[in-house]
C-alpha cells in the first residue's frame, strides 16, 4: 500500500504532507502520545539494546525490572529516584561480572548480527559513554553537541545500528528519529519506494521542523511514537 499523494515529486513534501496528517488524525482522535524517556541513563542503555529484535513487553519489560530489582532502583517510580543512576553506576555494577553472571540478571540473547550477548554489550556502551566524560542524560547531551563523533564511537561497537543509537537518544529524551523497520517501511511506503535509515530519519526530522514551524509544537519523539504506532497498526492515541 502506497501513503500519501503521488502526483507530488517532492520526497521531503510528501513525508511533511503524511506526518501533517497522522497528526490531524491523532488529535482528533484525542491526544499525541509522548514516548516514555528515562531519568536514569543506564535504564536507557538497557532499554535500547534489549530491544533490539526483541518483543517489549515480554522480554524488555522483565529484563529491565529485574536489573532495578538488584540494584535497587523501583521501577514503578524511576523519575522520582536520585541521584541518577547513569553510566558509570551501570559499569560500576555489571563490569566486574563475568558475562555468565550479567546473563543470569538480564538474558542471555545475542546483539542482531553479532554472537555477542546484549548484557556485554549495555556494558560495552556504557564503559565508552564514561570513557567521553558521559555519565547522566546532562553530560550526553553537552558531549553530543560538543564531540559529534560520539555517536560513531558508539556505533563501532558491533551490535549497535543507526536504530539503537537514535533509541538510545531517544529513551535519553534527545530529540532524534529512530529509524527502525517500522519507521523506515512507513516513509518508503509514503515514497513508494525502499529508502535506507538515514534518510528515512532525515525526512521525518526535517518534516517534523516543519510542522513545529507552523505552530504546532509535537516533539521529533512525539512525531517518532506516532509513525511507528501507525505503522505497527497501534491506535494512534491509547496507551497499549
Amino acid at each position: 500500500m502506497i501513503i500519501g499523494d503521488m502526483t507530488n515529486s517532492d520526497p521531503q513534501q510528501k513525508v511533511t504532507e503524511a506526518l501533517r496528517s497522522l497528526v490531524d488524525k491523532a488529535e482528533a482522535e484525542g491526544a499525541l502520545i509522548t514516548p516514555r524517556g528515562y531519568s536514569h541513563l543506564a535504564i536507557a542503555i538497557l532499554d535500547a539494546v534489549f530491544s533490539l529484535r526483541s518483543r517489549y513487553d515480554s522480554v524488555v519489560v522483565p529484563t529491565l525490572k529485574r536489573y532495578c530489582a538488584v540494584t535497587g532502583l523501583d521501577w514503578s517510580d524511576l523519575d522520582s529516584v536520585q541521584p541518577e543512576h547513569g553510566a558509570q553506576a551501570l559499569v560500576d555494577f555489571l563490569g566486574p561480572k563475568s558475562t555468565e553472571e550479567r546473563c543470569e540478571i538480564l538474558t542471555l540473547h545475542v546483539a542482531p548480527g553479532t554472537n555477542a550477548r546484549k548484557a556485554d554489550l549495555c556494558v560495552e556502551i556504557a564503559q565508552v559513554l564514561v570513557d567521553n566524560d558521559v555519565d547522566t542524560h546532562t553530560s550526553l547531551a553537552v558531549v553530543l553537541e560538543e564531540s559529534p563523533d560520539l555517536e560513531w564511537k558508539i556505533r563501532n561497537l558491533a551490535g549497535v545500528g543507526p536504530a539503537a543509537w537514535r533509541y538510545l537518544l531517544n529513551l535519553s529524551k534527545v530529540e532524534k528519529v529512530k529509524p527502525d523497520t517500522m519507521i523506515v517501511r512507513w516513509v518508503s511506503e509514503v515514497l513508494g519506494e525502499t529508502v535506507g535509515q538515514k534518510e528515512a530519519a532525515r525526512l521525518i526530522e526535517v518534516a517534523a521542523a516543519e510542522i513545529q514551524g507552523q505552530g504546532a509544537d509535537p516533539s521529533v519523539r512525539t512525531l517518532d511514537h506516532l509513525v511507528w504506532r501507525k505503522q505497527s497498526k497501534r491506535s494512534l492515541t491509547a496507551t497499549g
